[in-house]
């Protein structure tokens, strides 16, 4: 049967949780549910109040828009709103401090795994200027020889000798 999908007890408990922190953060920012309707560009205040009621739910291409008119950082607002809004996900993505341990070493993924990453990040970084460096200091060479290569109007033409041939036919 097609219709409204049913959530589980754990997401609506979770969704209703999620609303709260919503309408406290839109406090905190001091924002009515109208201005920040207008900050998220929607035309209807009521669904900023059924996303904070646990009845609605942000669109994800809509995190950025949130997070920002409720001037909090995006990456916690997503993992917040992942909190709420998917718990399952989010249990998955960030097991309670233990769990990951009790599975072994076979259940650390490679992909999660960011030791050095900082050092790899600095020195492309570094590398990147580097290379931004050459370039502009090739540029600006190319640019000192071209303007080396074009003659000025003072200059005298190549073959002092000869003047140039007038092109058609003569006027009478």
């Amino acid at each position: 049967m097609v219709g409204r999908i049913q959530l589980d007890e754990k997401t609506k408990k979770a969704r209703q949780q999620g609303g709260v922190w919503l309408r406290r953060l839109r406090e905190d920012a001091g924002l009515s549910q109208r201005d920040l309707a207008k900050l998220i560009d929607i035309d209807f205040y009521t669904f900023v109040s059924q996303v904070e009621i646990g009845k609605g739910r942000i669109p994800p291409e809509k995190y950025l828009l949130w997070s920002t008119a409720l001037k909090v950082d995006p990456y916690e607002f997503a993992i917040n709103i992942i909190k709420y809004y998917n718990p399952f996900l989010y249990d998955l993505l960030f097991p309670v401090a233990g769990t990951r341990a009790k599975a072994g070493p076979s259940a650390k993924s490679s992909l999660l795994d960011t030791h050095g990453l900082k050092e790899e990040i600095h020195e492309l970084q570094r590398l990147l200027g580097e290379k931004t460096l050459e370039v502009a200091r090739l540029q600006a060479r190319l640019a000192q020889s071209e303007a080396e290569m074009q003659p000025t109007a003072e200059e005298p033409p190549a073959n002092p000798g000869k003047a140039p041939r007038p092109r058609g036919r003569k006027k009478a």
